[in-house]
């Protein structure tokens, strides 16, 4: 056509007129979806266009995630992700494990015993994306009544390895010891939840001592 003039509608409402035969979005948001058409008019008369339908999906965002928690033998907890997006599919790891059933913004701990102590974070994706939260941190003791961290150790009898867990986020350290006094492994600057591999180490009994500058527990340990 000649001199040509165009005005585009959105949703019945015009947002841009001029001789620009193209739209424009920066930065699109999800107010920009909707049904848009162009009213095209020149010297000889005025045309509409068809509908085209635009989608604008939001990006993929986690807004909240469970604090880390303390949980007392055979109680229960259940862990949240709040996110926003479109889409979405949810995915809960422990120490880097993917757990199986866990397709929910929720993941139910019932029942738990030591086990369950340890890192846990989830995955969100969307169809613009995808985040990971921050991890929490799960703690299951036996006594949550006192203001004292709380350390547990477990298996006592093994013959590979053994788990160490407090019950807040201080930093400590492990040194294994014969029954003679004598210090035969160390791992110092642990946190959270520590697996220690003794296969290699002689069968026998072992004082596992776990400390730092504000406290001090020794167990025992047997490996066979």
């Amino acid at each position: 056509g000649y001199n040509l003039n165009y005005k585009w509608i959105q949703n019945g409402n015009i947002i841009e007129a001029g001789a620009s035969d193209k739209l424009n979005i920066p930065s699109a948001l999800t107010d920009n979806s909707g049904d848009y058409l162009t009213e095209i008019s020149g010297t000889c008369g005025t045309v509409y266009s068809n509908y085209m339908k635009l989608t604008v999906h939001p990006l993929t965002r986690i807004s909240f995630i469970s604090p880390d928690a303390e949980v007392p033998f055979g109680g229960e907890i259940a862990l949240e992700v709040k996110s926003e997006g479109h889409n979405l599919i949810y995915q809960w790891q422990k120490d880097d494990v993917l757990l199986d059933n866990s397709n929910n913004s929720q993941y139910w701990l019932q029942n738990v015993n030591a086990s369950n102590t340890g890192l846990y974070l989830s995955t969100v994706t969307g169809t613009c994306g995808a985040k990971t939260s921050n991890k929490v941190y799960v703690f299951v003791g036996k006594d949550l009544n006192t203001s004292e961290p709380e350390v547990f150790l477990w298996p006592t009898i093994t013959n590979n390895e053994f788990n160490v867990a407090m019950s807040n986020d201080m930093y400590y350290n492990v040194h294994i010891s014969n029954t003679l006094g004598q210090l035969v492994r160390k791992q110092m600057n642990c946190q959270y939840k520590t697996t220690i591999n003794i296969i290699t180490m002689p069968n026998g009994i072992y004082i596992i001592n776990v400390f730092n500058r504000s406290f001090r527990k020794s167990i025992k340990l047997i490996k066979y």
